[in-house]
């Protein structure tokens, strides 16, 4: 958070939780699991300072390359920077569904979405950070899971 991001963790295996800070909370705006990379996009690619941080919520395996590194190896391997372009359209169109979700199911019907979606990250991540990933209390997601 508030520096620029110019290295892009390419996730071998584990699980890599992407979140910001308001009010001393803890936000979390994305999980990034194996073949995930894990970059805040806005830093990026606008190389403006980072509003996310990125931690890993169990230990992981990671390679690990500079932006500037990963530009020289697109000249050398133009495939690869196909094969990038489409896992960031990907994670583009996988964010965009995400965010229908959060805006227009309840909590229940948002719990249940994402659990099949990211079922390994509902037995991983804690219960705050999966609540704050749904936008829900981790009172309402405890009520949820309990089947109340």
């Amino acid at each position: 958070e508030g520096e620029c991001c110019n290295t892009a963790y390419f996730m071998v295996d584990g699980i890599a939780r992407l979140y910001f800070v308001i009010k001393e909370k803890e936000i979390t705006n994305r999980f990034i699991g194996p073949n995930g990379v894990a970059i805040s996009y806005f830093s990026y690619f606008s190389q403006k300072p980072s509003f996310e941080n990125i931690d890993l919520i169990e230990d992981s395996t990671m390679l690990v390359i500079s932006k500037e590194d990963l530009n020289k190896i697109y000249i050398d391997f133009p495939e690869l920077h196909k094969a990038m372009e489409r896992m960031l359209q990907l994670s583009h169109i996988e964010s965009e569904e995400r965010a229908m979700i959060l805006r227009t199911l309840s909590a229940k019907e948002k719990y249940a979405v994402m659990q099949q979606r990211f079922p390994v990250i509902f037995h991983k991540a804690s219960t705050e950070q999966i609540a704050t990933f749904l936008g829900i209390t981790r009172e309402t997601l405890s009520r949820i899971r309990s089947g109340k």
